[in-house]
């Protein structure tokens, strides 16, 4: 799954902690977060939206992704954080995609 936003100027360096918070809560997490293969996130740096965020999550799955969304969706603390985040972002620039091995 890729997805992409824009942070808004104001909460640049909050929006980076606040990722490096979360990723180390799902490295001290693992049984929580089973499903998730890989998770990388990216700014860009040149081409369509300069400065966006990518954020690259590999499952095996949609369905592992929807396990995993199940899951999540009464863990406090990952609601804290994702409600946190999406305050940061700019409004209308975020999109999400399924992407799968083309060769």
């Amino acid at each position: 799954m890729v997805e992409t936003w824009v942070v808004k100027p104001e909460y640049d360096l909050k929006h980076k902690q606040l990722w490096k918070e979360f990723l180390e809560y799902v490295r001290k997490n693992p049984e929580l977060f089973r499903e998730i293969k890989l998770i990388n996130l990216y700014s860009q740096t040149f081409g369509n939206v300069s400065g966006a965020i990518v954020q690259v999550v590999e499952f095996e799955s949609w369905a592992e992704k929807e396990n995993l969304d199940n899951r999540l969706k009464n863990n406090t603390e990952c609601i804290k954080f994702h409600e946190e985040l999406m305050r940061q972002k700019v409004a209308g620039t975020i999109s999400m995609g399924a992407w799968e091995t083309y060769v």
